[in-house]
């Protein structure tokens, strides 16, 4: 990896594609002793293979591509569903060693996005999320109050890869503020693609689900994000079951403003800086 000494000071503020911290090592991610529940060990060794097996690689942010696989596309899919399933039974499964599969199907309403990097012959898939278009919406029916459009578009299912997620948290470490650059980054290259999408093809209203840490996260990410004044969660019985399942990301009987809501999406995304080490990486 090029030190910071290595760069002149005129390139101080530069994209994270040219700048110090334009890769990062696999060997510097950390390895989970294992998880509870069975099937996530199964999930994140399975997922995290090609990691394993190329140590002396690298993530590589003039690498990643975006990408909108479909069943098809054989590996891909199964990454997509593999993540997602992993991300959500990891974050917020109220019971740490169970397991719900939550992975989709195809269909005509929906759309698949991934961000992802070659390797060798094999594509990982980085991070996902999918778009679903048309008038039968689940925030339509996961809150009241909300105006039913022929042609919305929602953004759900966003996960990371997760051996993103298992770098020791530690704020001060350097890896860690770098590992959180790529992480933005590609997480702004999905999203953004997502919105182009959406203008390009005339989906018309961008909506989206967040709880409060990821509501801040996409914000502070230049997203602009407007909260849908009367959606308020529906009060159907089968919405508290799945509420009560995934107790850690709807938090019922929580105060309202610790639960998820409703918000729709600005198709502006506004550039981003983040200082490190004395550079600004624009992200």
């Amino acid at each position: 990896m090029p030190t910071p000494h290595s760069f002149s000071i005129a390139a101080k503020r530069v994209p994270l594609r040219t700048s110090p911290y334009s890769v990062f090592p696999f060997k510097r991610f950390h390895k989970p002793d294992s998880f509870a529940s069975v099937q996530l060990n199964h999930l994140y060794h399975s997922l995290s293979k090609p990691f394993i097996d190329r140590p002396d690689e690298a993530l590589n942010s003039r690498l990643y591509y975006w990408a909108s696989p479909t069943e098809a596309d054989a590996s891909a899919w199964a990454q997509v569903q593999d993540i997602i399933s992993f991300s959500y039974n990891y974050r917020y499964l109220h019971d740490s060693f169970g397991y719900v599969p939550i992975g989709y199907e195809a269909d005509d309403s929906s759309q698949v996005f991934t961000v992802q990097q070659d390797l060798g012959n094999d594509s990982v898939v980085l991070a996902t999320a999918r778009a679903v278009v048309g008038k039968e919406l689940d925030c339509y029916d996961l809150f009241e109050g909300v105006e039913r459009e022929d042609k919305a578009a929602e953004f759900v299912r966003f996960s990371f890869h997760p051996i993103l997620d298992m770098l020791p948290k530690d704020p001060n470490a350097t890896m860690f503020k770098i590992l959180q650059l790529h992480k933005r980054y590609i997480f702004r290259m999905l999203l953004a693609t997502m919105v182009e999408c959406a203008q390009k093809d005339g989906w018309g209203t961008m909506y989206i689900i967040l709880p409060p840490h990821v509501k801040k996260y996409m914000a502070d990410s230049g997203f602009g994000l407007v909260p849908v004044a009367n959606a308020v969660p529906a009060q159907a019985q089968k919405y508290e079951e799945m509420r009560q399942t995934f107790s850690k990301y709807w938090k019922p009987g929580a105060a309202i403003e610790q639960q998820p809501a409703l918000y729709t999406i600005s198709p502006q995304v506004e550039s981003l800086e983040k200082e490190l080490n004395g550079f600004t990486i624009i992200l």
